[in-house]
């Protein structure tokens, strides 16, 4: 491997954890960041391999997408008169908001080479279901004050 091709192989793993780091940490303290951010940052610590990153990413898409179907049970149940009608055609859009935005995102990071970019696609995917979470729980706060 030449000297060129080192560098960049390095500066590309740099670039990556750090993209990692920041997207998923906050500048919450370790108390106050939900438990699954928490979880997600310790695997990828302990494992720095790019098909280990992946399997944590998988991890935590999965722990997200089952705490997002969670919160959404609870706020179903929670809503009043037409609450129940307007939250699941929210969430019926949403999904197709969100499987357009995977397809993009595919569409995207499949231009690029490299498999710091698998990774990056990996992680966009634990945002969004993520967010959508932390939106959906931030909305039964409400309904629980």
């Amino acid at each position: 491997m030449t000297g060129h091709r080192i560098r960049k192989y390095f500066l590309a793993a740099f670039v990556l954890a750090a993209w990692v780091g920041a997207l998923l940490s906050n500048a919450q303290t370790a108390e106050k960041r939900h438990p699954l951010d928490v979880k997600l940052d310790e695997c990828l610590k302990t494992n720095p391999s790019t098909a280990d990153m992946l399997e944590c990413l998988g991890r935590a898409y999965t722990d997200w997408d089952a705490e997002l179907n969670a919160i959404y049970q609870k706020l179903l149940a929670g809503l009043p008169a037409e609450g129940p009608a307007a939250l699941r055609e929210s969430q019926r859009a949403w999904l197709k908001f969100r499987d357009q935005e995977f397809l993009l995102l595919q569409k995207l990071y499949g231009l690029r080479e490299g498999s710091m970019y698998r990774t990056m696609l990996a992680a966009d995917r634990v945002d969004l279901v993520r967010k959508r979470a932390l939106e959906l729980s931030s909305y039964l706060d409400v309904l629980e004050k």
